[in-house]
């Protein structure tokens, strides 16, 4: 766009429309993961923080555990057979429900304000 205001404008508004977009992405994320929390259902409940748990113990092990008793490469050959679209899922999962858990722990301070 030729004319400064105009492409500052639209700019602004696509930058908004952005916003807007994260903001209800976030909010159904948030709302999935209240949902689960909520359930009835214990592997509802505990899903993603069994996931989280189980990341965790994994990271521990690989970095920490397996050095310290000299099972480091046979660990790490072991990982290497994974599917790459297993650890994809693995990472989107946990970044979902570390999102969903901030959002569900900023939002409410944001709308207070």
């Amino acid at each position: 766009m030729p004319d400064e205001g105009k492409r500052a404008e639209a700019q602004a508004e696509l930058q908004r429309a952005m916003l807007d977009q994260k903001a209800d992405l976030n909010k159904a994320m948030a709302d999935v993961m209240k949902a689960d929390a909520s359930s009835e259902s214990a592997m509802a409940r505990n899903a993603r923080p069994i996931v989280v748990y189980w990341a965790l113990a994994m990271i521990t092990w690989v970095g920490v555990a397996s050095p310290m008793i000299g099972l480091q490469a046979e660990t790490i050959a072991a990982l290497k057979g994974v599917p790459e679209d297993l650890w994809s899922l693995l990472s989107v999962g946990i970044g979902a429900y570390m999102l969903a858990r901030s959002v569900d722990k900023i939002v409410p301070q944001v709308l207070a304000k």
